[in-house]
């Protein structure tokens, strides 16, 4: 999808939720959200639609709806996870569940009116609401901490497997003993690690950002 520029954005609804644009500068989400990233959560207080909000958290980001406009979506953040909602009729098993929370992501194949759809589910620990791509539309890069990713282990990957990489250093050249995970929060990879801290690789494989886990 093609940047969007800063006339594609609803000013209108956002400033009833408090964000503006020297709000978004300030916290370097701007640019996130032209390019139709989650933006940090920001605080906000107003109106959505039927919904009044007093006070709290959110991320936005931009989607294009079907007649291909971009629209705002607001994520709120939720006490605890609802895992008892359906993703396109379809439930998480509890084993799927498990992994989630510990930073993982679960395949869950839907049959929808279009035909199959195969989904990467993985849960945004800021606001404990559940994200999920199309497995045709997650990627999985070659090398990960300068080791290569061979076809087997992408295909395991997108399958919403954990998977073991040898071979992968930290900056420093200290080998990371860590499993590595597709997030379909993040659209990337991220360590799995035996003490539950995950950290998210950015997708140039350029640095690490540490992601604390709230189990």
């Amino acid at each position: 999808m093609a940047k969007l520029t800063i006339e594609d954005l609803p000013w209108e609804e956002m400033k009833q939720l408090g964000i503006t644009k020297d709000v978004l500068e300030k916290t370097n989400n701007l640019e996130t959200l032209l390019n139709y990233g989650k933006t940090d959560l920001l605080a906000i207080k107003g109106k959505l639609p039927n919904v009044e909000i007093t006070g709290g958290h959110a991320k936005f980001f931009m989607r294009s709806n079907s007649e291909g406009k971009p629209e705002l979506r607001v994520e709120l953040c939720r006490k605890f996870p609802n895992f008892k909602s359906a993703i396109y009729g379809q439930y998480l098993t509890e084993e799927q569940q498990n992994t989630i929370k510990d930073g993982g992501c679960a395949k869950l194949t839907c049959n929808t009116s279009n035909g199959e759809l195969n989904l990467l589910v993985s849960l945004d620990k800021d606001t404990n609401q559940l994200n999920h791509v199309e497995v045709g539309k997650a990627h999985v890069p070659d090398k990960i901490a300068g080791a290569e990713i061979s076809q087997m282990q992408k295909d395991m990957l997108l399958g919403g497997m954990k998977v073991k990489i040898d071979g992968m250093k930290n900056k420093e050249g200290q080998a990371i003993n860590a499993s590595v995970a597709y997030n379909a929060v993040t659209k990337g990879l991220v360590f799995i690690f035996d003490n539950n801290e995950g950290r998210t690789v950015d997708k140039s494989n350029k640095r690490t950002v540490k992601k604390t886990q709230n189990l």
